[in-house]
């Protein structure tokens, strides 16, 4: 009788949840651009993505200090880089004195377990706002290309 798992290249793999990153994030010149503050950031954030709550990802203080997060500036910075990259989307900005931001990756559409209503703006909006930053890279790419100056005859 065959068995019923396949043998592969997971064989050993450790347990648990793991993070996807698509390899159109991770080979864009948008992903490259990041410094390293910026990068670890995305990759904390996105370690607590779980299938349906793209949308209420935190990078509050609660959550990030436990993970070596030592200076308020280093996150505020590398989370501005973020916002402004477009891989990372704020879907509710937070008050004080116990209202976290909410966020989401670019690469997943929003959660089915995010209620619109807890949210600043709608899943439609979220859903442009989750493309600009392939948009912008498709810019970079056709601004970074050589001029042609047409064919020319030979002979």
């Amino acid at each position: 009788m065959a068995k019923s798992y396949r043998k592969g290249w997971n064989d050993g793999r450790d347990s648990g949840r793991y993070i996807a990153f698509p390899a159109s994030v991770l080979d864009s010149n948008t992903f490259h651009s990041l410094n390293y503050s910026a990068r670890s950031l995305l990759i904390d954030i996105a370690s607590q993505f779980k299938g349906q709550n793209n949308g209420k990802l935190v990078a509050c203080e609660s959550f990030l200090m436990p993970r070596k997060w030592k200076s308020k500036t280093t996150i505020h910075s590398a989370l501005k880089e973020l916002l402004e990259s477009g891989l990372l989307i704020m879907t509710r900005r937070g008050a004080r004195p116990n209202k976290a931001s909410w966020f989401g990756v670019a690469w997943y559409p929003l959660g089915s377990r995010v209620i619109e209503s807890e949210l600043d703006f709608n899943g439609s909006s979220f859903e442009r706002e989750r493309h600009l930053w392939k948009a912008r890279e498709r810019d970079s790419q056709i601004k970074s290309r050589p001029p042609v100056n047409g064919l020319q005859r030979v002979g």
